[in-house]
C-alpha cells in the first residue's frame, strides 16, 4: 500500500513549559525578610537552569500527546488489548513495528524566555504550580514586589513564549488509514489540548494548521466546536451501554466555553482561576471548600483503625491531593487489596486557550467524565496511615465549576 504524507503546523496560544534537562545554573536575585529587623533585604541563589530544547517540541513528547487524543476516540472499547492494538497500529510498538513516522520539517521558529506576572500572581501560581512559583523580587524602585515567576531560588526555567507566536512544522508519513487517524487526533488537540507541563490548566495551548482542520472563527465559537468535533466523533458512534473507564469522549462528556472573548491569553487564564476560586477556595469561605476542609481536619485526627469518614469532593479535580497546614496534614490515595496505592490521577478537566481569527481569545473546557475515577471499579479512596476506605464522592465539585459563567457546547 502506498504511503501518504501529511503536513501540519503547531502554533501556541499560551506559553509552554517544555524544558530540556538542566544545564548549568543561573543567578537569581530576590528579596527576603531579615528576621531581626523585619526589613526586606537582597538575597541571591544559583538554581539549576532548565533551558528550552532547541528543537522546541520533541517528537516523542508530541507522539505521547497525540496518543492520548487518539485514545479519547475509543471510549466505548472495554478490552485493553483492543485499545492497545489500535493504538499500536497507528503509532507503533515494540512488538508490531514503527507505525506512522513524524519528523520535523525544518527548524522551528519560536522565542523563549522567563515568565513573570506581578498582577494576580497567586492566580498564575495556582494554574502553573511547579513551573511557576511565588517569589518576592525588587521592583524598579527596589521595593518588594510579589510575582509568579518561572525563575525561582530552587529552579530557573524558560518557557516558549506565546508572543511573538512560534511555529513548529512537521511531516507525518503513513498508510491512508494511519493518516486519517492522525488527522482526528490533531483535530482533538486543536480543539481541546496543549503541550508541556500544566497543559490541562491552559498552558501550552495549541492551534493546529493542517488540511481539513478548520481554523477558529472570529465569533460563534460554540457551534464551530460542535461542527469541528462532529467531523471526527459523534455521540452516535459511541456504542457502549455505560460511560468510559478511562479519559475519553462519550455522551457524558461536557464541553464549555467562556462567555466573552478576551484580549489576551492572560485574561483567559485569570478567568479559569476565578472559576476554581469560586468552587475550591477555603480562604474565600466557599461552602463546598469549607465542608471539605472540615472533613480533612477531623479525619486527620482519627487513629488508623478508625480510618476516614468521607472523601473531599474537591479530589474530583485530580490527584495528588494532600492538604497540609497548621490544622491538617492528610494525603489521599487510591486503594484496593493487594495492589499498590495510587497517588496520581490526572484531572478529568482540561482547560484550553483558543485564539480566535480576529486576534481575540476565549477559553474552552473539556470534562472527560468517566464511569470509575481510577478506571478500576474495585478501587476506593483511602489515606496514608489509615486502613479503611470510602467510595469516590462523585463529580459534584466539577459540576459546580460549570454552574455559572460558562456556555455549554452541544455534543455533535
Amino acid at each position: 500500500m502506498a504511503l501518504e504524507e501529511y503536513k501540519f503546523d503547531l502554533l501556541l496560544n499560551s506559553p509552554a513549559f517544555v524544558n530540556d534537562v538542566p544545564r548549568g545554573t543561573k543567578t537569581i536575585e530576590y528579596l527576603e525578610k531579615d528576621k531581626s529587623t523585619g526589613q526586606w533585604v537582597p538575597a541571591f541563589a544559583d538554581p539549576p537552569h532548565y533551558p528550552i530544547d532547541s528543537r522546541g517540541i520533541r517528537i516523542p513528547s508530541l507522539r505521547g500527546v497525540l496518543e492520548f487524543w487518539y485514545r479519547a476516540l475509543l471510549g466505548d472499547l472495554t478490552d485493553p488489548g483492543e485499545i492497545y492494538g489500535r493504538q499500536a497500529s497507528l503509532f507503533g510498538s515494540a512488538e508490531g513495528g514503527q507505525g506512522l513516522t513524524i519528523r520535523p520539517a525544518g527548524m522551528p521558529r519560536f522565542e523563549k524566555g522567563e515568565l513573570s506576572f506581578d498582577q494576580n500572581p497567586l492566580s498564575y501560581v495556582y494554574l502553573g504550580y511547579g513551573p511557576l512559583q511565588s517569589l518576592t523580587v525588587p521592583d524598579d524602585r527596589r521595593r518588594p514586589l510579589p510575582v509568579a515567576t518561572s525563575y525561582h531560588k530552587t529552579q530557573a526555567r524558560d518557557a516558549i513564549l506565546a508572543e511573538p507566536r512560534g511555529r513548529f512544522r512537521f511531516i507525518a508519513r503513513g498508510r491512508p488509514d494511519q493518516i486519517e487517524a492522525l488527522r482526528k487526533a490533531l483535530t482533538l488537540l486543536h480543539l481541546f489540548g496543549g503541550i508541556g507541563s500544566r497543559s490541562r490548566r491552559g498552558w501550552g495551548s495549541v492551534e493546529v494548521e493542517a488540511k481539513d482542520v478548520p481554523k477558529p472563527p472570529a465569533k460563534d465559537l460554540a457551534p464551530w466546536i460542535t461542527a469541528t468535533l462532529g467531523e471526527v466523533w459523534k455521540q452516535s458512534s459511541y456504542q457502549a451501554p455505560e460511560g468510559p473507564h478511562f479519559s475519553a469522549l462519550s455522551p457524558q462528556t461536557g464541553i464549555f466555553v467562556t462567555r466573552f472573548p478576551a484580549a489576551d491569553y492572560e485574561s483567559v487564564l485569570l478567568t479559569f482561576f476565578e472559576h476554581f476560586e469560586r468552587v475550591r477556595s477555603f480562604w474565600k469561605k466557599k461552602p463546598l471548600a469549607e465542608a471539605d476542609h472540615t472533613l480533612e481536619v477531623e479525619d486527620c485526627k482519627r487513629p488508623p483503625d478508625k480510618s476516614i469518614t468521607g472523601v473531599p469532593k474537591r479530589l474530583a479535580f485530580g490527584m495528588p491531593y494532600h492538604p497540609s497546614g497548621k490544622k491538617v496534614d492528610i494525603e489521599y490515595v487510591g486503594r484496593r487489596p493487594k495492589v499498590d496505592d495510587v497517588t496520581r490521577r490526572a484531572s478529568p478537566l482540561l482547560l484550553k486557550v483558543i485564539r480566535l481569527s480576529n486576534g481575540q481569545h476565549a477559553g474552552v473546557a473539556l470534562f472527560l467524565k468517566t464511569e470509575t475515577f481510577f478506571g478500576d471499579p474495585d478501587m476506593q479512596i483511602g489515606a496514608v496511615g489509615k486502613d479503611l476506605t470510602q467510595p469516590f464522592p462523585g463529580y459534584e465539585a466539577i459540576d459546580k465549576f460549570f454552574s455559572e459563567g460558562w456556555t455549554k457546547v452541544p455534543l455533535p
